[in-house]
């Protein structure tokens, strides 16, 4: 996630106990056991967590996938095939907002499914990937809809069924992928199991008629204030000549290789920005290079880097950002990218900061009209059904969240995700889990996003399925 504070840090000896009042536990009635908590040294947490509510830090078994979701942006891979051990990462969203996890690292806490397995059954090996279609819905005017390929149960079936459903539903897949710093550090030549699982991702989307937009990411999506995946040694910079030269190969590989015509270079690099502002300025201008190396070979390909709006807007003011108050945006951190930004893409979860999609501001996304001319988009985003820990919400609450967007924003989109198409089966992925020998109560903590689907998690549809397929039809 991003922008101007969704977690303020709450800083405490390690193993230090805290009180805990389970009447005020946001997680109450979801099998957490008491005895077994303790904040780590550094845990990010809300802001309202550091001014004086208690709410004790869910233990290492129980968050393995709640830190997947309520870290930034994590990439989960789906079904591990023990012959073709490939993996499709999964890129969930961000929020911050009930980070009450430690801040350890747990970049290798994968549920053991990929949806790779499910790309190499589709795509009859070989690399030759299909071209893009003869007319592009990017080429139509129109604003183009999409979604995160997240199946609503852990099975093959479940996925080869949401690629269809997404085409009934949508125009694209977003794509995102850590970087694999070793495969590119010396090049964009070569093969290796990123290549092969980015081209199935790939010739999937195409099988089933549907576009794809890039993403790539640096960062940890579980604690945004640190890398992912970097080899033994390396500096965790991006003044790191290493790090900016598997960036940029990375990049350069995506667009020799797909030529999509939206490439992310970042997911909500704000959050990066507000952690380590000294570091800030070598991301920038690995921006602004591999923009201008891009812009070479491809000017079709139109550049960003998205911003985490409701963070941006600070509606989790940390003590680090001062006086600044909620609704005043730090436009200076999206300008820095300009002018090599093609287009402002924002990620928002307004169900962790308002009530009820009701109170969203009528003037709560306007700000971004005023301030670019240039084309908006949405690269993630969602409003829960269903209440979720100290969050609210209903399916009224989703249609009023998607006419907000479309009310405020419509006109100059030129892209919008909407994160899953279909609500999670938490029963399924316990299940799975338990197969793997992992502990199933892991899937509680999915519920948190669970329910931000379109649709129930056993295709049925929700009244905004209803407004989203309007919106995009006409």
């Amino acid at each position: 996630m991003d922008s101007t504070r969704w977690h303020a840090p709450l800083r405490v000896r390690r193993r230090e106990r805290v009180s805990w009042n389970p009447r005020r536990d946001p997680w109450r009635g979801r099998s957490i056991r008491q005895g077994s908590f303790a904040y780590d040294r550094h845990c990010w947490t809300p802001s309202w967590l550091a001014r004086g509510v208690h709410v004790p830090r869910i233990p290492a078994r129980h968050c393995k996938v709640t830190a997947q979701l309520f870290g930034i942006k994590a990439c989960i891979p789906f079904i591990t095939h023990p012959a073709h051990k490939t993996s499709f990462f999964f890129p969930l969203s961000f929020l911050c907002a009930l980070r009450v996890l430690r801040g350890y690292k747990m970049r290798r806490f994968f549920l053991a499914f990929s949806i790779l397995l499910l790309a190499c059954l589709a795509c009859n090996g070989g690399q030759t990937i299909p071209p893009p279609p003869e007319n592009s819905i990017f080429d139509s005017g129109k604003t183009a809809y999409g979604f995160f390929p997240s199946p609503p149960e852990a099975t093959l079936e479940s996925i080869f069924q949401l690629f269809k459903d997404m085409s009934a539903h949508g125009d694209f897949v977003l794509i995102q992928q850590n970087t694999a710093w070793e495969d590119f550090v010396n090049g964009t030549e070569g093969e290796s199991q990123t290549r092969t699982d980015l081209i199935n991702q790939v010739k999937l989307a195409r099988q089933n008629n549907l576009e794809y937009i890039f993403v790539i990411d640096a960062l940890n999506g579980l604690n945004r204030r640190e890398f992912i995946g970097l080899p033994a040694g390396w500096e965790a910079s991006f003044a790191n000549p290493d790090v900016r030269s598997a960036y940029r190969n990375y990049a350069l590989w995506v667009v020799r290789t797909f030529h999509p015509r939206y490439l992310g270079l970042a997911s909500e690099i704000n959050t990066y920005m507000d952690a380590h502002p000294d570091d800030a300025p070598n991301f920038v201008s690995l921006y602004h290079e591999i923009y201008a190396l891009v812009k070479a070979e491809a000017p079709e390909t139109q550049i960003f880097v998205s911003f985490q709006w409701d963070d941006l807007n600070n509606m989790f003011p940390q003590p680090e950002e001062g006086n600044r108050q909620k609704f005043d945006t730090t436009w200076e951190q999206v300008e820095a990218f300009e002018p090599n930004l093609d287009l402002w893409v924002i990620s928002t979860y307004p169900y962790f900061v308002f009530t009820n999609g009701a109170q969203i501001p009528a003037d709560y996304y306007t700000p971004l009209l005023s301030r670019t001319n240039k084309p908006l988009a949405i690269a993630e985003g969602g409003f829960s059904s269903q209440p979720v820990g100290f969050a609210q919400g209903s399916p009224e609450d989703q249609v009023a969240y998607l006419n907000a967007i479309h009310a405020q924003l419509g006109p100059r989109l030129a892209f919008w995700v909407n994160t899953l198409l279909d609500d999670f089966n938490i029963d399924s992925y316990a299940e799975q889990m338990k197969k793997d020998r992992r502990d199933p109560q892991d899937a509680i903590s999915l519920g948190a996003f669970a329910y931000i689907g379109l649709r129930n998690s056993d295709g049925s549809p929700k009244p905004a399925l209803e407004v989203w397929d309007e919106l995009r039809n006409n």
